[in-house]
């Protein structure tokens, strides 16, 4: 008989929760953050290539399961050899709530995912299914063509209203959810241990033979000096440690 808090549990801190509503608060995060309520065309219920009717990319509602066991699922290799995935099924008495572990849960507080890898198969799976996610389609061309073509004259050049659409495109940047908060942190895009360090190479081809015939050095003093420390550091960087 859970009762909806009237204060979202996500808005609490985990470290001033009480001893004795700590139970009762992970119950408020399972509801209130962890449980798909329902499917629907808008979020979740897709339809792939090879199923015959629509389901929900999540699989739920999910079988109930009274212990957890490890299963063996057969795949075809790209060869067509035959092989197997090892597979966890959890214990599971609720079929709309997703896999979580609770210490997690509770110091994340906020919606969260858990599987369990045992193989390199699952890690690699895992890994390519994150890095190959796709941003959601932008908006920009579509919005350009139509404020142009409505705002251009009936009697204009279709090769400048559409030369105007490619410009206002390109002038526009999408930024991914992950820029984006970089951006917000003031954080770095990238980072490098290599130090970069410019030199000017002004009057450095000019070399003149020393005294003994046997060196090479440059007319400048300074120049050749700032040489040879750039040299003596790129010798640094990339010797073995």
């Amino acid at each position: 008989m859970w009762v909806r808090p009237d204060c979202h549990p996500s808005q609490k801190c985990y470290q001033e929760i009480p001893d004795c509503d700590i139970d009762d608060d992970f119950c408020d995060l399972l509801n209130m953050v962890q449980r798909h309520t329902r499917c629907s065309t808008n979020y979740c219920v897709r339809k792939e290539s090879t199923d015959s009717e629509p389901k929900c990319r999540f699989n739920f509602p999910m079988d109930l399961c009274p212990k957890t066991r490890l299963e063996f699922e057969q795949i075809k290799t790209k060869s067509g050899e035959m092989q197997y995935r090892a597979k966890i099924v959890t214990k599971r008495n609720d079929s709309r709530l997703n896999n979580n572990q609770r210490l997690q849960l509770q110091s994340w507080r906020a919606n969260c995912d858990i599987q369990v890898v045992i193989d390199h198969y699952a890690c690699v799976e895992y890994l390519t299914k994150y890095a190959v996610k796709d941003e959601p389609s932008t908006p920009i061309l579509k919005a350009a063509f139509t404020t142009i073509v409505n705002n251009a004259p009936s009697n204009s050049n279709p090769h400048g209203v559409f030369q105007k659409i490619v410009m206002k495109t390109l002038g526009e940047q999408d930024y991914a959810a992950q820029e984006t908060m970089h951006h917000l942190l003031s954080l770095k895009l990238h980072s490098s241990r290599f130090t970069v360090i410019p030199v000017s190479l002004n009057e450095s081809r000019r070399v003149q033979i020393s005294a003994d015939e046997r060196q090479l050095c440059c007319s400048n003093p300074f120049l050749m000096s700032m040489l040879i420390v750039h040299n003596m550091i790129a010798q640094a960087l990339i010797q073995p440690n």
